[in-house]
């Protein structure tokens, strides 16, 4: 697992989610599927390291506020985003902006956003457009939000169940986040930041479920996913236009 957590200097939980056994006996391809935080503080290093894994598109699941604020340094020709053009407030800062935050509050904020994820707008339009250019390019694709850890870790993890991963493999992928940051380091300076920006006070439980991430969450999502749809295949060909055909051409692409 730790193999595929890419070091880089300046860009947060860079990883390979390629290389996991599936099913049916076959393995996902790596080099094909990459994940990571925003590339907004990326470093000359970063950059050689990224011009060199043949990444042919980008889906960058971040709000338009957000990409504004910290565009990224680096990208492949092809940059799909979300135009937001009724600017909204996210819904973690509406929450934080309550003032008086517990660690139980933050950690229920997190169990009701996963619940409705898998069907936002904007998560809708760009998983829809990940595996729509991932069947039809050779070339590897990359998904990315602010953290790379909730709606890329959504996006991930039905990529891999489309693929025929193990649901405990998924899983396990998926809380491989936490392995890439320092929640100590990490820590103080998420709270300098929202207590600035927010003029609050925030104790670090209540900041904690948006920095690292837990298995409930995820859970929520999947759960919600098989009681509207049945299954993580009829979400993803109800919601997402990946029909059988489409699987098959994903599978033929990422599977060796």
């Amino acid at each position: 697992m730790q193999d595929r957590i890419k070091p880089l200097l300046g860009v947060k939980n860079f990883r390979d989610f390629g290389g996991y056994e599936t099913v049916c006996g076959r393995r996902v391809k790596t080099g094909k599927l990459y994940r990571t935080a925003a590339l907004n503080k990326a470093q000359a290093a970063d950059l050689d390291f990224l011009n060199k894994l043949d990444i042919g598109f980008q889906v960058d699941l971040r709000r338009q506020s957000e990409r504004v604020e910290d565009p990224n340094l680096w990208g492949p020709h092809e940059v799909h985003t979300f135009n937001d053009l009724n600017a909204y407030k996210a819904s973690h800062l509406e929450f934080m902006d309550k003032g008086n935050l517990t660690g139980d509050e933050a950690h229920n904020f997190m169990l009701a956003y996963y619940k409705v994820a898998p069907w936002v707008e904007a998560h809708v339009d760009l998983y829809t457009r990940w595996f729509q250019r991932l069947a039809e390019t050779e070339g590897a694709g990359l998904i990315n939000c602010a953290a790379g850890k909730d709606r890329t870790g959504l996006g991930c993890a039905v990529t891999l169940s489309l693929l025929g991963v193990p649901e405990k493999t998924i899983f396990e992928d998926y809380v491989l986040t936490n392995e890439t940051i320092n929640i100590e380091e990490i820590l103080p300076l998420a709270r300098e930041k929202w207590e600035s920006r927010l003029g609050l006070v925030i104790e670090d439980e209540a900041l904690y479920p948006f920095i690292a991430v837990r298995t409930e969450y995820l859970q929520c999502a999947w759960d919600e996913i098989k009681s509207k749809h049945g299954s993580i295949l009829a979400y993803a060909n109800d919601v997402l236009k990946v029909d059988d055909q489409k699987i098959e051409r994903l599978k033929s692409k990422l599977l060796d």
